[in-house]
């Protein structure tokens, strides 16, 4: 699942939308997080899981990574 750089504007926009109104499958995407472990939005690092299976991260300014990383880590608490 491509999260920036190889997706068209209109894609993008769309997937920051799911993110952002949080109507994504919660399922699909924390089966790809626990596959992947480190996630990169338009090739930077937004996130990754560490040792203990707690999500960390990434400082960024990358809107679609800010907002997977807002809802993700506000269902982890």
């Amino acid at each position: 699942m491509p999260l920036g750089k190889d997706l068209s504007p209109t894609t993008q926009q769309t997937r920051l939308r799911l993110f952002e109104e949080n109507t994504y499958d919660k399922d699909t995407l924390e089966t790809y997080i626990q596959a992947l472990r480190l996630v990169n939005v338009s090739n930077k690092p937004c996130f990754f899981l560490d040792a203990q299976d707690q999500l960390q991260t990434f400082k960024s300014n990358n809107a679609l990574c800010l907002a997977l990383q807002k809802h993700l880590t506000k269902e982890q608490k």
